[in-house]
């Protein structure tokens, strides 16, 4: 057998029967590409990656050696990889598969038996098994049956090791189809059954002594090694597919542009660039009290951080107070680290896509770099428009998905979802975060009941992975207090490195407001008198602060209706008294080109103008904007303290003016819609305790309490707490699919949105302005309607319903082709398509807007159609308020919008 497979790697042909069957890895267009070229360009592919992170796959083998007492060494495990990869598709020797995936006619007059699959995967693992255990005594090392379940999910997700056995529960199905192969390797005489008792998970065999084992372990060491190979395995095999009908030679002389990292040139010119904007910076430091202290932090954040480098400390906390100037001090702290450590990739990630725009630009100028080449923003609406050839434009789309940048601007949600999710697509991502330094804005935007999890897989990829986190906020929780496993007393057996030691000393500094509210006024706007009462406060509290000269007014509410609500009656008081303001709404409905206007106009506004804003919590996190005065609805203090960071921002006045309401409907208050009743009580107790007049310690006290909630509270609450679902990341219990229901299965499983709120996207057929699209884009467009013969451009607009019917019927033409060709044009369309999009998290609500969208939808998009869009009442969608009320009324009676 190992004679026939070795001649397959070796020459990519099969001998049988006296004869001699070529076995195509790859086939299309008249081109076939051998397997033995494939496997080859395969490995050659991710031995450089391996060599890249040798240290770190080196020291996570010798942990798992000793804690699974492997008899093998280190080249053992190198050459037992070699075989993975090699292997990983020798499924495909099925004249099943051959025949009818590849059109290879060298298997036509072969008879193939009834009920042989042409499917390969499992038939691969399946083989690669028997391989291994022949060559690396698996029944001594059952670990090692581990990176066999990599190859079983190398076109799908990691599989979990755990569901079954490789010869358990689809072996029935793929009795025929392993009988046909193991003939024609020459193994009739060796009984498959000897394997499944071998193998099984019904015989008691190494199976069952894997799994065993995993019962015992306690650490992460195996299952972020089987991460970190799974991720290399479909990279390498992606990228050698690309190159199918190339030479060797060619994957060989790009090898480097496999794994972008920030080099000795590059690193040597961000930081002249940085230190030249710091030189320009010091320059300002009279211009502004706040500078003096924010320059401050910086040098005492850079101080701290040295010593517990050198002590090969991983994970850093910087608590700045909002405006402290954060961005700025993690860029400094982040130079450090890629100049004393192995790291060579910077991660930026934030939690909302409205401030990941202003942040990306901000890196690009302070480091001077180059897109794409050095940097890059990645989300759904990246730019993916390039004057290149499809080969680069198929790179781009390579290195988004990979993350194959030096620099990277992200959101949250995508880089927790390359380590927390297991499908292929986010795995992509997971190796690439080795040797990184991450810096995590505003952490506690992720759900509270899954901090232990982030905790754990923060602290333990740091270690094993060599990265370098920088946690930082101006409300940043103490996250190390968190219980991580039942065993673990709630203090934290590490230390954590707190860059700034007396956070209230500048906190004291940067007091630029003052919470007026002494007692908090309820309003119930679900009737008349309620909604009255709102109006006449609102008044009151708009003309004392327009009589002190303080003319810009900043009112954030926790849902989108009542926005709306509030946007009205602020309107109505505006033209009764005479206030001659401009009144704004912006809700997270709004559509990217109306946000970008809004803010360029608070950006640009006189001291002389009056303007209110009124906002859903969007407007909190990130957005370098400032107001005189700021009314907020009841929230949780995390969302209080970010709100009043857009208040008198820059210490513009003495002092500006903050206040607290609480809106209710029908006797309940709108914030328990949204946040955790434990989360608002704590909020309340803090806000009793000090008389409104809470200070930085308050804040780490309110946070104590949320965590020992967490660790006392929470997790007996869950069918799986977090010390279960630790426990399930170390004995690989991943989730099967990405359902939200496997938070009660014994899986691990971590949620980024709310479980009872669902995200989706919603296509506007508007007409928007040139002038909000790039040229690039613009250029795009009007190259679509000359090859096309289409009018998607008119009057200097383009027309939303003309681009999403374009959209829909390219994307049926280009169901049967090429998955390269749609993926270019899904991308490239996409950074135009978003100018129409916003995304919206909706409670409770999916099914009735399936129904709803029935016959209007596409791809991803729930299409808004022109017809529903106008300021009637009937309309769905209105461009002056976002969505309506009317529609939200459809979708269910209490259904409410983020």
């Amino acid at each position: 057998m190992l004679d026939k497979l070795d001649n397959i790697v070796r020459e990519g042909k099969l001998k049988y029967n006296g004869e001699i069957y070529p076995i195509y890895a790859h086939a299309g267009n008249g081109k076939v590409e051998l397997y033995n070229d494939h496997a080859l360009k395969t490995w050659t592919i991710f031995e450089y990656f391996l060599n890249n992170q040798e240290d770190l796959i080196n020291n996570l083998f010798e942990q798992m050696r000793k804690e699974h007492s492997l008899t093998i060494n280190y080249c053992d495990f190198k050459d037992f990889l070699h075989d993975i990869v090699v292997f990983h598709d020798i499924g495909k020797i099925n004249p099943k598969f051959q025949k009818d995936k590849l059109t290879n006619r060298a298997f036509e007059t072969l008879d193939i038996p009834l009920g042989v699959y042409s499917q390969h995967s499992y038939p691969s693992a399946f083989i690669l098994l028997t391989v291994l255990s022949k060559k690396y005594n698996i029944e001594k090392n059952p670990a090692l049956l581990t990176f066999v379940y990599a190859v079983l999910g190398h076109h799908t997700r990691l599989s979990s090791p755990h569901e079954s056995s490789i010869g358990g529960t689809k072996f029935e199905d793929f009795i025929p189809t392993l009988v046909h192969l193991f003939e024609l390797l020459g193994l009739e005489n060796e009984k498959l059954v000897d394997i499944i008792n071998t193998f099984g998970d019904d015989y008691g065999g190494v199976y069952d002594i894997f799994c065993d084992q995993l019962k015992e372990v306690d650490t992460s060491t195996i299952s972020i090694l089987y991460n970190l190979v799974y991720s290399d395995l479909i990279k390498a095999d992606f990228i050698a597919t690309s190159y199918a009908y190339d030479n060797l030679s060619r994957i060989k002389k790009n090898l480097y542009n496999f794994n972008e990292r920030i080099n000795r040139i590059l690193l040597k010119k961000m930081t002249e660039r940085f230190i030249e904007k710091q030189e320009e910076y010091k320059q300002k430091l009279n211009e502004n009290e706040l500078n003096k202290y924010r320059q401050e932090m910086f040098e005492e954040a850079r101080k701290n951080l040295i010593l517990p480098l050198e002590n090969d400390k991983r994970v850093f906390y910087l608590k700045m107070p909002t405006g402290g100037g954060k961005t700025n001090t993690s860029l400094g702290l982040a130079l450090e680290i890629l100049k004393r450590k192995s790291a060579d990739r910077l991660i930026y990630t934030l939690p909302y896509i409205n401030i990941l725009e202003q942040n990306y630009e901000y890196l690009k100028r302070v480091f001077d770099l180059k897109e794409p080449e050095e940097i890059r923003k990645i989300y759904s609406g990246t730019e993916t428009i390039f004057d290149k050839d499809e080969k680069w434009k198929e790179k781009i789309l390579t290195d988004d998905d990979f993350y194959n940048y030096p620099v990277i601007c992200t959101t949250n949600v995508s880089l927790f979802n390359s380590i927390i999710k297991f499908n292929k697509k986010h795995k992509y991502r997971f190796s690439s975060l080795a040797n990184c330094v991450i810096v995590l804005d505003e952490i506690q935007s992720l759900p509270p009941e899954y901090w232990p999890e982030f905790n754990f897989l923060i602290n333990e990829l740091a270690e094993k992975l060599n990265i370098y986190f920088i946690i930082m906020s101006a409300t940043v929780p103490n996250l190390e207090k968190l219980k991580q496993t039942r065993k673990q007393d709630s203090k934290y057996v590490g230390e954590v490195s707190y860059l700034i030691k007396d956070p209230n000393k500048y906190f004291s500094k940067f007091e630029r407001n003052t919470i007026k509210t002494t007692e908090l006024p309820e309003f119930n706007i679900s009737d008349k008198s309620g909604k009255e009462n709102l109006k006449n406060y609102l008044k009151r509290i708009c003309e004392e602060n327009f009589s002190c000269e303080k003319n810009h007014g900043l009112i954030v509410l926790n849902t989108v209706h009542t926005s709306q609500t509030v946007y009205d009656i602020i309107s109505e008081l505006s033209k009764e008294n005479g206030w001659r303001a401009d009144i704004m709404l912006l809700n997270s409905t709004f559509l990217p080109v109306q946000k970008k206007s809004i803010i360029n106009r608070i950006n640009n506004f006189q001291d002389g103008e009056r303007i209110i804003l009124v906002s859903t919590q969007s407007i909190e996190a990130g957005m370098d904007v400032s107001f005189d005065f700021v009314i907020r609805d009841f929230t949780i203090l995390d969302s209080i303290e970010q709100v009043r960071g857009r208040c008198n921002r820059h210490k513009e006045d003495e002092s500006g003016n903050v206040y607290l309401i609480e809106i209710m409907r029908d006797n309940k208050s709108e914030h328990s819609m949204i946040y955790e009743k434990w989360r608002i009580e704590n909020t309340r107790e803090v806000l009793k305790d000090t008389g409104f007049d809470y200070t930085y310690n308050h804040i780490a006290d309110y946070y104590d309490k949320v965590i020992d909630y967490i660790n006392d509270e929470l997790m007996n609450k869950h069918k799986i707490t977090s010390a279960d679902n630790i426990k399930n990341w170390n004995e690989l219990k991943f989730e099967e699919n990405d359902t939200p229901h496997n938070r009660y299965n014994n899986v691990f499983h971590v949620d980024i949105i709310q479980k009872d709120n669902s995200s989706f996207s919603f296509f506007v057929e508007i007409e928007a302005p040139l002038e909000q699209f790039t040229i690039k884009e613009i250029e795009y467009v009007k190259k679509l309607q000359k090859e096309n013969g289409i009018h998607i451009i008119s009057r200097d607009m383009i027309l939303g319903k003309e681009l999403i019917k374009y959209y829909r019927t390219e994307l049926m033409k280009l169901k049967s082709r090429d998955f390269t060709e749609k993926k270019i044009f899904k991308r490239e369309m996409m950074s135009i398509l978003s100018k129409f999009v916003f995304s919206a998290t909706i409670h409770k609500s999916k099914e009735n807007l399936d129904f709803i969208f029935r016959d209007g939808r596409v791809g991803p998009f729930y299409i808004i159609k022109d017809e529903n869009i106008g300021d009637d009442s009937q309309k769905w969608y209105s461009i002056k308020r976002g969505l309506k009320k009317g529609f939200l009324d459809r979708l269910h009676q209490n259904c409410f919008i983020l």
